[in-house]
């Protein structure tokens, strides 16, 4: 310890039989009024005023322990000050005439009482004198010092700046007593009236006012302003609030946006919620939704019926593109998909058919009307074309379909490679002693269909050897066998040091996984050889990226893009293939694919789900052969150094934090040389050049700061608020070209109105290229020559 610092104590120690009588009525953070302000203070200087209305300083001995402590808090390093200051508190405790009311003071007048943080001194000395009272007879202490007036306005400074030490501070002066409520209801009540949500929450929380005060007026609000960790505590243990605030959400999802706002205003009106708006678009309000089921663990078809109905409804809507706009689903697999959804659901029958009728494909929204038997709730449009002709050739199909779906017994993926379904614990059991001997495992999931549940769950979990594949029926196996006995499963598949377990896109596997069977978090550690295959093929391409030899249209994720593979560096190229494109390029064979969006809930399996399911796994293991193979003998990797870097249970050394990113600024020395490469391209381009005015886009919004370095090179661009904003827009202005990145690029590829369309292009994320070289790219791929007067 420092001389310095036993001074400070020892004057401490002095001060204790200094105060006055009259120390107890000082408020230490009162200001001089305004009434004290003369008619001449205009005339003042700037230093007389701030001397004026200076707060005035505590009475003795509290300014002295205020200046120890904030020396010492200042001036010291983190565990020395801590052992200084719990000395110095210490002194002060057997010191002190009147101990609780000179701490809320003391705590008062500490330099950071105002800043939100536990970290502080402030709450330091409430924290220590808290630790303090558990180690010596507080009754005593209680009687002599606590009074009602001292625990209101104990009350007062727990809340007036925020709420960070209430709870220490509420079990320091007793404040959870039923003579406390009504003084607390009312601190509640004043903080909604400032619209400090977040600490009305804590301070509702604390004192259990959870059903004094409606979740509309207090959770919603804190919600929509993200106060997440708040609102946790507050309906931790309260499944009936946490439903109720889901339902609240949940009324709003399908709504447009007029509707949403009409609810809104209507329910401000009524006193109900606080704010006269909500700004949330559907897709917003829908992740809102499904995020709190997913906290809460609830169940998504009883907390929140409009969310299940929209994905739903957005599933049917979905197979529908892929089978009749794409055709990338099979009869067999949409028909499946189809009659799983619509079964006992009068409601979905009557949305799809008339969505089929809509859309132009008639003579299936009569199929649907007949293998649904719907007699009343026929939509109007349908009812009347229905003809006998439609109908016969509806139960036609319907019949044939029917014919082609048995139970299939012997289902081989190719000759002397069986599938095998395993649905019994004793099948089960069989397999465990396969991975026994194993040395290679291909490992893949489907998953239930989202109109089954509002959270990913696996339907089917598929393991391949090289001599044979199994289908692990899940939905089956649930009914049969319990946690112990998946857990022994889970165990020998992932928990061997003898094999080599192989997926595709691990982590997205075991989430899933995860979700499933919940045990699995803690097994994971324990989990050996689990090697994800995309990793291993983008650490090989980092190496050498001619060693999977990925053509430029896949690293782009777009054929739209091929015309300026020559213009790009390659280490400027962004890498992107799924598992089709991986295995065709490395063994020449093209994956079927057309079975991926199928019903995984119906049983039994048809036999091009087995084949195409065992394939998905088996697939794998060719995959891992052959980049071996490339790896090892044409380009002398070591294979092994790979292997670790794609081991997803690796332990991967702590990197440290980075920094927020900075804005980046484009200069005009930086715009001019940029301008000079760009016109040396067209030059040098076959194609003719184009001018800035020729060329109109519209900008995703995750990429606005594009959009606005575009404008200022005099292109006309428009900038979408919401991805629905930007369909319109496409919609309506056809010669306006789509910009944007990543996974929102194969959303619109999907997106119905759009899949047609050849004017989206996909710029490469702003982690692969800086904001002057997104500007390039697009400028080389519309072949724009600039001039100084464009931009």
């Amino acid at each position: 310890m420092s001389h310095s610092s036993s001074n400070d104590i020892s004057r401490v120690e002095s001060m204790g039989d200094k105060k006055s009588d009259h120390e107890q009525s000082a408020d230490p953070s009162m200001l001089k009024t305004g009434d004290q302000v003369k008619a001449g203070d205009s005339k003042k200087s700037k230093e007389e005023k701030k001397e004026e209305f200076r707060p005035a300083l505590p009475p003795e001995p509290l300014a002295t322990w205020r200046k120890v402590l904030k020396d010492v808090w200042i001036g010291e390093s983190k565990n020395i000050k801590v052992e200084l200051c719990e000395t110095i508190l210490t002194n002060i405790f057997i010191v002190s005439n009147n101990l609780f009311e000179d701490i809320l003071l003391l705590h008062k007048i500490c330099p950071d009482y105002s800043t939100q943080k536990m970290s502080t001194l402030a709450g330091f000395v409430m924290q220590y004198f808290a630790q303090w009272l558990n180690k010596c007879d507080r009754s005593e202490l209680y009687e002599r010092y606590l009074t009602r007036q001292l625990q209101m306005e104990a009350l007062e400074t727990a809340v007036v700046k925020h709420t960070t030490h209430l709870r220490t501070i509420a079990d320091i002066y007793k404040l959870k007593v039923k003579e406390m409520m009504t003084p607390a209801c009312n601190a509640v009540k004043r903080l909604l009236e400032l619209k400090n949500y977040r600490d009305a929450i804590n301070c509702a929380a604390v004192f259990d006012l959870q059903e004094e005060i409606p979740i509309e007026q207090i959770v919603v609000p804190c919600l929509l302003q993200n106060g997440y960790l708040a609102i946790e505590a507050y309906l931790k243990d309260r499944r009936d609030l946490q439903i109720e605030l889901v339902r609240f959400f949940d009324n709003f999802v399908g709504m447009d946006n007029a509707k949403m706002r009409e609810r809104v205003r209507c329910l401000h009106e009524s006193g109900l919620l606080p704010m006269s708006q909500m700004k949330m678009q559907s897709k917003t309000l829908e992740k809102l939704v499904a995020k709190l089921i997913s906290i809460y663990g609830l169940r998504g078809d009883e907390a929140a019926p409009n969310l299940a109905r929209c994905r739903q409804e957005g599933s049917l809507r979905y197979v529908v593109s892929k089978h009749f706009i794409e055709g990338t689903m099979s009869e067999e697999s949409y028909t499946d998909y189809v009659s799983h959804a619509l079964k006992d659901d009068q409601h979905l029958q009557h949305y799809f058919v008339k969505h089929l009728y809509r859309i132009g494909e008639i003579d299936d929204a009569v199929r649907w009307v007949v293998h649904c038997k719907m007699n009343t709730n026929i939509p109007h449009s349908v009812r009347a074309i229905m003809d006998q002709t439609r109908i016969q050739s509806a139960e036609e199909k319907i019949s044939r379909l029917r014919e082609r779906r048995k139970d299939m017994v012997d289902v081989n993926l190719f000759d002397g490679h069986p599938v095998i379904m395993v649905d019994t614990i004793m099948s089960l059991r069989r397999l465990i002693g396969v991975f026994e001997t194993a040395s290679i495992i291909g490992i893949d999931t489907e998953w239930k269909p989202m109109f089954l549940s509002t959270v990913e769950q696996v339907a089917l979990l598929q393991v391949s050897t090289r001599s044979c594949s199994y289908l692990v029926d899940v939905i089956k196996l649930e009914e049969e066998i319990g946690e112990e006995e998946w857990m022994e499963f889970f165990k020998a598949l992932f928990c061997t040091e003898s094999s080599m377990k192989l997926g595709f896109d691990f982590a997205n596997d075991m989430r899933v996984l995860r979700a499933s069977f919940p045990f699995l978090e803690s097994m994971q550690p324990d989990m050996k050889n689990v090697i994800c295959i995309m990793k291993l093929a983008t650490s090989l391409i980092s190496e050498n990226s001619a060693s999977l030899d990925l053509p430029v249209d896949e690293a782009h994720g777009s054929a739209s893009n091929e015309n300026t593979a020559d213009e790009l560096p390659s280490d400027e190229q962004q890498l992107h293939f799924k598992l089709a494109d991986l295995y065709y390029r490395l063994l020449g064979e093209r994956l079927d694919k057309r079975e991926q969006i199928g019903n995984w809930a119906v049983r039994p399996l048809r036999r091009e789900q087995m084949k195409y399911a065992a394939m998905d796994a088996y697939c794998l293991i060719r995959i891992y052969d052959r980049m071996k193979v490339r790896a090892t003998e044409e380009f002398g990797m070591n294979w092994q150094t790979h292997l670790e870097m794609s081991d997803v249970i690796q332990v991967k050394p702590k990197q440290p934090k980075k920094g927020k990113k900075k804005a980046t600024r484009v200069d005009d020395n930086e715009l001019q040389q940029m301008m000079e490469r760009v016109n040396a391209a067209v030059d040098e381009s076959t194609a003719n050049g184009q001018r800035p005015s020729d060329v109109k886009v519209i900008v995703d919004s995750m990429m606005f700061g594009l959009g606005k370095h575009l404008r200022r090179c005099g292109i006309d661009t428009i900038l979408a608020e919401t991805r629905d904003s930007l369909v319109e827009c496409a919609k309506r202005e056809r010669e306006r070209y789509i910009l944007t990145s990543g996974k929102a690029y194969n959303e619109l590829l999907r997106n119905r109105a759009l899949c047609a369309s050849n004017r989206i292009l996909c710029v490469p994320a702003v982690q692969t290229m800086n904001a002057i070289e997104q500007i390039e790219y697009v400028l080389k791929y519309f072949h724009i020559k600039l001039h100084k007067e464009d931009i």
